[in-house]
């Protein structure tokens, strides 16, 4: 970790981490942070074994339909990965649907994706979100000697994903995120993912979360295809 960014985080965190309740409830309303189809605007900031991670989510105007929409925006894994989405919740059924795109620089490889979840509470602690997602993967198209001529489709995927979240007391809670992801053209991709996350809520509108994934090819528990990320990040809701 660099000094220059030493110094980023703690002048980014440390005001938060002085904010008071009261000064929190004094919001007219305090979405809930630990809910992933919650909708609200807000900015996160985090660092893990990959590098930093910096983000915004923007919550758009009401348009009057009984739903919720936001758009966001992030910088992963040290600026190498870059992320935008659109989501848009039914507020009364719980059910969700987004639009993704992410672009790896290492790789040169863009993933669209778009798909829905439904909310499905099980207790008073415990909530599912199933979801499945179709995508497709889209880099350069070279000719033999190299040289990119244009854009090629290089696989179709599909995504079934379990979001799953467990409260263990008023202000912290577990989150564990299960993931598969195939191809159904293309490059051959069959990985899953496990993510792992605790959070805990300082404020109605301050929490920190570690996260913690593991992404691994089936059939193919190697070195090559094995993948782990753990990071902590701090979130401010306005």
């Amino acid at each position: 970790m660099t000094n220059t960014f030493k110094r980023l985080t703690g002048f980014t965190v440390l005001p938060f981490l002085f904010l008071s309740p009261a000064m929190a409830t004094e919001q007219e309303e305090v979405a809930d942070m630990s809910d992933p189809t919650a909708v609200y605007t807000s900015v996160g900031l985090g660092y893990g074994n990959k590098g930093y991670n910096a983000k915004i989510g923007l919550q758009l105007p009401d348009a009057g339909d009984g739903s919720a929409h936001m758009i966001s925006l992030e910088v992963k894994e040290g600026g190498d990965t870059f992320r935008g989405r659109y989501f848009k919740v039914d507020t009364t059924s719980g059910f969700a649907s987004s639009l993704d795109a992410s672009y790896d620089q290492l790789t040169g490889t863009a993933h669209v994706s778009a798909g829905a979840l439904q909310t499905i509470p099980l207790t008073e602690r415990l909530v599912i979100y199933p979801g499945l997602y179709l995508g497709g993967m889209i880099g350069d198209q070279e000719n033999l000697r190299g040289q990119t001529t244009g854009v090629d489709l290089l696989a179709i995927t599909a995504t079934a994903q379990l979001y799953s979240k467990f409260q263990i007391t008023e202000q912290m809670w577990l989150n564990l995120n299960p993931a598969y992801t195939t191809s159904l053209y293309g490059i051959e991709s069959n990985k899953f993912d496990v993510e792992v996350a605790v959070g805990y809520q300082f404020t109605p509108v301050f929490n920190t979360r570690i996260f913690h994934n593991n992404n691994v090819g089936v059939g193919n528990y190697d070195e090559v295809n094995y993948e782990s990320v753990t990071r902590i990040e701090f979130n401010y809701a306005f």
